[in-house]
């Protein structure tokens, strides 16, 4: 996966911002550990990957595992970035 600053650094506005019944995902992809793509799904919404770590800040899997749950409480994951005006 390429990774451009506005994957990580949060260069970006919400669309449709993280949002599950139980939080955990905001803060997440607040700490960095999930992080939202610039890709898009056919559904409109942006891809979030999730990178596995261990323990030591080194990342176990590079290209990070694409979820679409939450979780720690299953709500599907729906974000969307705000399009840049071209």
């Amino acid at each position: 996966m390429d990774m451009v600053p506005d994957h990580i650094h949060g260069n970006f506005e919400w669309e449709v911002p993280p949002n599950c019944k139980c939080g955990l995902l905001k803060n997440t992809i607040e700490e960095k550990f999930f992080i939202v793509s610039n890709r898009v799904k056919s559904d409109g919404t942006n891809v979030v990957y999730c990178f596995f770590s261990n323990g030591d800040d080194m990342r176990l899997h590079h290209d990070g595992t694409p979820i679409q749950f939450c979780p720690w409480c299953g709500d599907k994951i729906s974000v969307k970035k705000k399009s840049a005006a071209v």
